[in-house]
């Protein structure tokens, strides 16, 4: 019997299996094997690094449950792929399909912070202030 609960269990079997499809897009991209259809999209490229990469992170947040680092309360999945993002672009000069793209390095970072503020929407309580600094707030 697993110890994890139910809700939580949805999101790492999502982001396993989102993790396969990632690995398998990276791969299609380094090969050469990316469908043709794609060029005839507007930007496709610019557009998958967003969508690519903000589902990647809103995922991740949810499995590492929001967890920070402290003292800086940075988030640890958004900085970690943030790093394996930056490698893997600069990797691209590497290759013979790819090349480095600022843009591409750009757009993924903007999905990076999309998905990672997606999936702490909500989730944490605001900051409370004491009372007397909310008073202060409307004294004529």
């Amino acid at each position: 019997m697993s110890k994890t609960p139910a809700p939580r269990r949805h999101w790492n079997w999502a982001a396993l299996v989102y993790l396969g499809m990632f690995l398998i897009t990276l791969w299609m991209a380094y090969t050469g094997r990316l469908p043709s259809v794609l060029g005839y999209i507007p930007f496709y490229d610019k557009a998958g690094h967003l969508i690519l990469y903000a589902l990647a992170a809103y995922l991740g947040d949810r499995v590492f449950r929001g967890h920070r680092l402290r003292p800086w309360s940075v988030p640890t999945f958004a900085l970690g792929f943030a790093l394996f993002t930056l490698v893997e672009e600069l990797a691209q000069g590497m290759s013979s399909h790819r090349t480095f793209d600022v843009g591409d390095l750009f757009f993924s970072g903007v999905g990076i912070v999309i998905g990672t503020g997606l999936a702490q929407w909500g989730t944490y309580p605001p900051r409370s202030r004491p009372p007397s600094d909310i008073s202060q707030e409307f004294d004529p």
